[in-house]
């Protein structure tokens, strides 16, 4: 029982505290590693490409090579800040750096990194080895259960950067805090603003029951100098996107089926307490597939009882940085539904930070109760010792095995393509080359073959109105050409737009196939009396020509050639 003691209290073992530090942290970072490496091994295999990072990710490949996706308009909009003397800089990595594998191997390097910075300040929060463990175990946990690390797109990098952020702000560390704000600002600009909420209530300390500002000067001289960066990095970020604006507004995205139930960027709900809760874009709560992790609310409760939980006296002042992360999320949340969109996603300010409030929070708890149980064990029988140190260690065996009974963990999100023939094909074609398709192919095209997209419904994000409102009347446009029965129209959809290929399923002809097409039906009213056209029976130009022009039929689909199709009377 006086070993086990020790895993809460480490002052009391013979084993140097920094040995023991490491150990746990070893054992974080290894667990880190394991549910990132089965996580990515996916990644390898041909064709294989996570779900979100089809559109983030495939520009980079003109970091390596200038003449790819030329004056393409989605290859710009989702290059958010690569651009001038930075593309330059990164131009001279090897090739094989910006490829799809090496890409892949991100999501593992994200998840050690953001383990160490979640272990420190765990510590910084409770310095005892096992509670710095437990918080890192549930942190990972919560992060290979989404899949936002493994995506390896800009969203990937929050956790690590502000992790980091939190770290460096605990131990009051300038430089490498407004580093870490700087890269945030490059990866996630939306948490700059977090984190400069953070700031703001750092200056605020409790005092003898009542809440005042610090009398302390280099509080303030920290504070200023980093609320300084993160404006500078947020009038970078505003000026950047300017050209894709204005963003959406409130009155505009409730006349777009976009924003409705089925849409490409769901967001109106029937349900009040979906749309204020549980919402993926608009609720307050954070996805939560750990639920271990709300043991973190008995955390107040604790704190609160000190004399009846030793462990609990030794929490630093710095836990309060729990309640700060809490209350700006809850503020920016509820200030982004004033303001919508402008500070984007209500849901994302709750969502990510409070999995690692929760997470941290939830290892600190687990530590206190584990060691007020093992306190009060040393007093009883030895049948109540046996009993209780099974339970316990039937608990810790459920938290550590828990994702072993959970579906669907690790969770990539990864999306295979069906057609690595047609990629092939595509990849030997000029780099200039446009291809257009209705087909779930447009998808994939641009990451697997190297060649620009005319449109595609991964690439059909509606909140920069200069973005869509091109992108919109791209598919407005296509839909027209591909189902007219003119062939004067199709035509002049090619020699306008500089199609060189068009790819199709022969099922996009058919009513039904349209029908099903959640986001196909959204363009109204063009894409009804295309159905409707279809149902009276008329053939369309492309369907008419699809035999005579094909050039090649990889898995069920059509290659056809624009220049035949420009050829045909």
């Amino acid at each position: 029982m006086i070993e086990l003691t020790r895993l809460t209290n480490p002052t009391h073992t013979s084993t140097k505290p920094r040995s023991q530090w490491l150990l746990w942290l070893g054992l974080s970072l290894l667990i880190s590693a394991i549910y990132g490496w089965i996580t990515i091994d996916k990644a390898y295999e041909p064709y294989i490409i996570q779900d979100d990072a089809r559109h983030y990710v495939y520009w980079m490949r003109r970091l390596v090579d200038a003449e790819l996706f030329p004056n393409d308009l989605i290859a710009d909009y989702f290059n958010p800040w690569l651009r001038g003397d930075t593309r330059r800089c990164f131009g001279c990595l090897p090739s094989w750096a910006l490829t799809r594998s090496p890409l892949s191997a991100f999501p593992l390097g994200l998840g050690l990194v953001t383990s160490a910075y979640c272990f420190a300040v765990s510590w910084q929060i409770l310095p005892v080895p096992i509670a710095g463990f437990l918080s890192t175990l549930l942190m990972n946990q919560t992060l290979w259960a989404h899949d936002d690390t493994a995506s390896a797109t800009p969203r990937a990098f929050l956790n690590p950067l502000f992790l980091a952020f939190l770290y460096y702000l605990l131990r009051r560390q300038l430089i490498p805090c407004i580093i870490a704000i700087a890269l945030l600002g490059l990866f996630y600009p939306q948490y700059v603003l977090y984190g400069s909420g953070v700031l703001v209530l750092r200056l605020l300390i409790w005092d003898n029951g009542r809440l005042r500002l610090t009398r302390q000067r280099q509080d303030y001289w920290f504070v200023g100098v980093a609320l300084a960066v993160a404006a500078v990095v947020l009038g970078i970020f505003a000026l950047d996107t300017s050209q894709y604006g204005p963003i959406i507004s409130l009155e505009q995205a409730r006349q777009m089926p976009e924003f409705y139930k089925d849409g490409r960027s769901e967001f109106f709900q029937d349900s009040a307490w979906e749309y204020w809760v549980s919402g993926d874009r608009t609720g307050i709560l954070p996805t939560q597939r750990v639920p271990i992790a709300w043991v973190s609310l008995l955390l107040p409760l604790l704190l609160r009882f000190r004399q009846r939980f030793p462990l609990a006296q030794r929490v630093t002042d710095n836990g309060a940085i729990l309640l700060q992360l809490t209350l700006v999320a809850f503020g920016l949340f509820f200030a982004a539904h004033a303001v919508l969109f402008k500070l984007y996603l209500p849901s994302r300010y709750t969502t990510h930070s409070l999995r690692i409030v929760l997470a941290i929070a939830a290892g600190v708890t687990l530590t206190i109760l584990l060691d007020a149980a093992l306190r009060w064990l040393m007093g009883q029988s030895n049948l109540k010792k046996n009993l209780g140190l099974g339970a316990i260690a039937l608990l810790s065996a459920l938290i550590l095995l828990y994702p072993n009974f959970t579906q669907d963990f690790p969770r990539g999100n990864y999306e295979e393509g069906k057609a690595p023939e047609l990629y092939q094909f595509l990849a030997q074609q000029p780099k200039e080359t446009l291809v257009a398709s209705l087909t779930d192919e447009a998808n994939f095209i641009p990451i697997f073959a190297q060649r620009s997209t005319f449109v595609g419904e991964e690439y059909a994000i509606p909140y920069h109105v200069g973005y869509y409102s091109q992108f919109h009347q791209r598919v407005e446009n296509l839909i027209a050409a591909h189902y007219t029965a003119d062939l004067s129209v199709l035509q002049d959809f090619i020699q306008t737009n500089g199609v060189d290929f068009f790819v199709v399923a022969p099922n996009t002809f058919k009513p039904n196939w349209i029908v099903r097409n959640s986001w196909l039906m959204q363009f109204q009213p063009g894409i009804g009396e295309a159905v409707d056209r279809l149902k009276q029976r008329q053939r369309p130009a492309l369907a008419r020509l699809i035999n005579r022009c094909s050039v090649l039929e990889p898995q069920g689909l059509r290659v056809v050639a624009a220049d035949c199709i420009l050829q045909s009377r």
